[in-house]
């Protein structure tokens, strides 16, 4: 049977390509004649077991497979092994962090190199990086002569180092899959029990989350670590007499299903998770207003303002939103203040569905990452982004209809028909909808429409857009019609978009100096405020502004200009902007002067932004024209 020294060994050869020893020999810290020796003894272990070890002179070793049953065995065998050994760098540095949090006692490195099979030097690379995972929740590696090394730190800040690290879909604690599973199976049942009884609501992610730390916290009480009063007493502060309530009574049945006893410190945990993942304000389905702290309301109205500076999007008066972040805020800052972050599994769906929002609530969070002094994580800025998603939509819908005339020559039967028709399919674009037939149009107040929808040609010439339509309309016209009412005449770029604002022949080897040049280019063509480029800076400094697909949108941090406008800048190369590559940039300074089509504008620039192969045409071709066709392009449009 393949012992755990080979299984390394073993999942090194296993690929399609030839590996030589010396790569063997580096990969796993060894000497290149210990490689030949090791492969000798695997391929006498294999044979029996529907493999053998080819070797191959210049290339190195492979496996093949000989008997593809006997094979399919061996590795279900090797699946099977809760205590199979760690065999890549990610694996052993998952091992090292379990190992040290689960163990208070000191551990040597030769223990640890001999046990993982690995050198000193691979080992002290590895550990390295664990060491710093550890530091990020408060957790000391701590080094004593001749005993070894152990992690120090609070059991709060070790049980979040556990469920940020150890708890992942990929990695069970201690590998023990299927008990993991049905403990948690049965703590999940008694916390729905719970929540159930005291009416209170929590989101099916924040359900899971709460799973994985009450199990963890069971683990550890069974093993004698548990919660000191020390450590919990400051939770005081930031528990209400509810959460201890609730708290009390999960405990009574997690203590009859897990056959363990809860002290009141580790009561007190219970209720802080308790406290940063429920609903508030939320009872019996019904929505109530809660109540926010002040200090609390008035991070919401910086946040709004943060927006308003930056982005000239109003969102101050919104009552909806701000009702949702109040109920957000209250949760949010007990995880922010003990660092109790969660998952986002709708991540990168809100990034890619809902752009804007998504660069908005980073907008918002720069306020929160500066009150708390600590950086809010990604998965935290999609939760509010969706808050920011809803208000868009809602404002879209609410500010954005129209008023429209249908002009019909067939008769007041018909033209009634087309309004219900009209109603019925555009109802969430449309204001008001009159009809009128070509002999009343002379005398109808055309300033009360946004736009004129007729079934017969125009004689006269009117001061509002026509679109000519047919008396039944067709999925083609509905869809061509929506489009319409939902983004409207998109001439109203050029309003953002100059043609002598675009420039392909951009040199620099970073982000200052990008901005430095777009800066001087645009000085040449329209005056720029003092202190303009240092904005744009300070902005680059408080939250990256490139979001991938070679884009980058960098802003002032607040309103400088009078007028809107956009600098485009084609690189000829691209460059390492914060974390993506660059080559476009979109250099935009929303001016203090009110803008009707300010989130039309937005939309559509961000569509395009996201469109990959939008982006990599417009790097090709990099001429103006280009950039306003893809712009106007009614793909882009998001329904």
């Amino acid at each position: 049977m393949i012992d755990r020294r080979q299984q390394l060994l073993f999942s090194k050869l296993t690929g399609n390509e030839y590996i030589t020893a010396a790569e063997l020999a580096k990969q796993m810290g060894l000497s290149e004649k210990t490689v030949r020796t090791r492969v000798k003894e695997l391929e006498k272990e294999l044979l029996p077991c529907g493999a053998r070890i080819i070797s191959k002179q210049g290339h190195g070793y492979r496996i093949s497979i000989t008997d593809p049953l006997l094979y399919q065995e061996l590795i279900k065998s090797l699946s099977a092994d809760g205590n199979a050994l760690p065999t890549s760098s990610q694996e052993r540095i998952l091992y090292l962090l379990s190992c040290l949090l689960k163990n208070g006692d000191y551990v040597k490195l030769d223990d640890l190199s001999s046990f993982l099979f690995v050198s000193r030097n691979v080992l002290t690379g590895d550990l390295k990086k664990a060491e710093d995972m550890l530091l990020k929740y408060g957790v000391r590696l701590v080094r004593k002569p001749h005993y070894g090394i152990r992690a120090e730190g609070t059991e709060f800040d070790k049980r979040l180092c556990i469920s940020n690290y150890l708890m992942k879909p990929d990695f069970i604690l201690q590998g023990h899959r299927r008990r993991s599973t049905d403990e948690m199976r049965s703590i999940g049942d008694t916390l729905l029990t719970c929540i159930r009884e005291h009416n209170i609501k929590l989101s099916e992610v924040l359900f899971q989350n709460l799973i994985i730390h009450i199990y963890i916290a069971a683990k550890r009480m069974k093993a004698g670590l548990y919660m000191t009063a020390k450590e919990t007493d400051f939770f005081q502060i930031s528990l209400g007499e509810k959460e201890m309530v609730i708290a009390q009574n999960l405990a009574k049945g997690l203590e009859a299903s897990l056959g363990i006893v809860f002290s009141e410190p580790e009561i007190k945990y219970l209720a802080i998770h308790l406290a940063g993942k429920r609903s508030i304000g939320e009872e019996d389905g019904e929505r109530i207003k809660p109540e926010i702290p002040r200090r609390l309301m008035d991070l919401i109205t910086e946040m709004l303002q943060s927006v308003y500076d930056s982005f000239k999007i109003d969102f101050r008066q919104n009552q909806e939103l701000i009702l949702s972040l109040s109920q957000h805020m209250v949760p949010l800052d007990i995880r922010i203040r003990y660092d109790m972050g969660t998952d986002n599994p709708l991540l990168e769906e809100t990034k890619k569905n809902y752009f804007l929002a998504y660069a908005i609530a980073r907008q918002a969070c720069i306020v929160l990452n500066q009150h708390y002094h600590k950086s809010l994580s990604e998965d935290e800025v999609g939760f509010i982004a969706l808050l920011f998603a809803l208000a868009l939509e809602q404002e879209k819908r609410n500010n954005g209809r129209k008023n429209v005339l249908i002009v019909c020559a067939s008769g007041k039967g018909s033209a009634q028909l087309l309004t219900y028709r009209y109603k019925e399919e555009f109802g969430n674009y449309l204001n008001q909808v009159y009809t009128c037939n070509t002999h009343e149009l002379d005398h109808f107040d055309l300033s009360k429409v946004d736009y004129i929808f007729t079934t017969v040609p125009l004689e006269i010439s009117v001061p509002v857009p026509v679109i000519s339509v047919k008396d039944f309309l067709g999925d083609r016209e509905i869809l061509a019609v929506k489009k319409i009412l939902f983004m409207g005449n998109k001439s109203f770029l050029y309003e953002f978009y100059d043609r002598r604002l675009f420039f392909t022949d951009i040199r620099g080897e970073s982000k200052e100096e990008i901005i430095g040049e777009l800066c001087r280019r645009i000085s040449t063509v329209r005056e720029l405020p003092k202190g303009f480029y240092d904005a744009v800076l300070k902005r680059e400094k408080l939250a990256q502004t490139d979001f991938g697909n070679l884009t980058a949108f960098p802003h002032p941090y607040k309103t400088l200009t009078e007028e809107s406008f956009v600098c485009v800048g084609i690189l000829q190369k691209p460059i390492l902007w914060n974390t993506n590559q660059v080559q476009a940039v979109f250099l935009v300074s929303i001016g203090e002067e009110e803008q009707e089509q300010l989130q039309a504008f937005y939309q559509l620039t961000m569509n395009l932004l996201l469109n990959q192969r939008g982006v990599l045409r417009l790097i090709k071709e990099a001429s103006f024209d280009t950039l306003i066709e893809l712009l106007m392009d009614d793909k882009n449009i998001r329904q």
